[in-house]
């Protein structure tokens, strides 16, 4: 299980099964944010695997260039 956390506010975002589908809830959710807000806000995640520890960058790198581009 993959977490999504706002590092910003300190909060759990969702929890997925794959690092793909975390970055996809990533690009949404600030998306929204940005909606809600201005097109200038921000914030800062982090995920997480199961034991709590971060992603590599590497990993995170990987997952990103497999789904294309999302913006």
């Amino acid at each position: 299980m993959i977490t999504l956390i706002d590092t910003f506010n300190n909060a759990v975002v969702s929890r997925h099964r794959n690092i793909q589908n975390a970055i996809k809830a990533m690009y949404k959710h600030i998306k929204g944010v940005q909606k809600y807000n201005s097109k200038d806000s921000y914030l800062t995640y982090e995920i997480r695997d199961l034991s709590g520890k971060k992603i590599s960058n590497s990993n995170l790198e990987t997952a990103k260039a497999s789904l294309g581009s999302l913006r």
